[in-house]
């Protein structure tokens, strides 16, 4: 009984020895082929840049809804009395003048 348990780990082993070792050259051969592979060239479409007259303006009938919003909050008691505006920034400075003495905050800078 005993034999014949021994002879079935052996075998066990040998087999489980034989598949580490064919996995091991795979990814041995794998690795090999990885470090030669060049990545093929990137497909990219040209086109001829031509001038063209663009309207200035468009009417159209619709709602305009902001694409990213901004939540103002005190983090300190006290009135603000002036917001500076950046286009294409957004609110950059709050200047408080409430108090003993004026306060300018940045609050934002988006570019």
């Amino acid at each position: 009984m005993r034999k014949r348990m021994f002879q079935m780990l052996a075998a066990v082993v040998v087999f489980l020895s034989a598949i580490g070792f064919v996995k091991f050259q795979q990814i041995q051969t794998a690795i090999a082929m990885g470090k030669s592979f060049t990545p093929p060239p990137e497909a990219v479409t040209t086109l001829v840049a031509q001038p063209q007259q663009w309207q200035a303006t468009l009417e159209a009938t619709g709602s305009v809804a902001p694409v990213q919003g901004v939540t103002l909050g005190a983090d300190q008691p006290g009135v603000v009395d002036r917001k500076v505006y950046a286009p294409g920034i957004g609110i950059v400075s709050e200047l408080a003048m409430s108090g003993p003495h004026e306060v300018a905050t940045l609050v934002s800078v988006h570019g």
